[in-house]
Parts: structure tokens; sequence; C-alpha cells
């Protein structure tokens, strides 16, 4: 609800013949629901990056950024020296 508030978002009723409008009239106690598509693309791609950003454990994220340009370089290599590695294994 702090972002309906801060981005001040038009609000729409909920539809009584969906199935989710119970339990989520009992969630948030309102009959009131905003849609994700009234925000601009920029708006969501910043909430986005936001949660995933306080998901993220840093460190690991790191470690798996490091292996991956190890793979991404070793990939490289093979490829460039292809003719090699083909006699190598042969």
């Amino acid at each position: 609800m702090k972002q309906v508030r801060e981005l001040r978002l038009p609000p729409n009723l909920v539809k009584p013949e969906d199935t989710r409008t119970k339990g989520y009239q009992e969630r948030f106690k309102t009959d009131k629901c905003w849609e994700l598509d009234a925000l601009g693309p920029e708006v969501i791609e910043g909430l986005i990056r936001t949660e995933l950003k306080s998901l993220i454990n840093q460190k690991r994220w790191t470690a798996a950024q490091r292996k991956e340009k190890q793979n991404h370089d070793l990939m490289q290599k093979v490829a460039t020296n292809w003719a090699l590695v083909q006699k190598a294994i042969a």
C-alpha cells in the first residue's frame, strides 16, 4: 500500500466474479485494487531491481560472476584455438 500512496495510483474495484477476490479482500481489507500496468515500464523496472537487490547475497553473487567470467574466457580460448583442441582430443 505504501507504493500505492507514493505513486498515487488510481484504484479499481475488485471483480466479484474473480475467484481470488475473497482472499484479497480478507488480506487487504479493501474492495479496491491496483494494476501493475498503471505504472510506467521504468517504474516497474526500478521496483523489480530494488526488490531483487535486497534478495541477493552479494558475496555469492560476486563469486558467481567471477566464475562466469572465467568460464567465458575459457570458452573463448577454446573457440579461438578450436583446431588445436580437435587435434588434442583426436
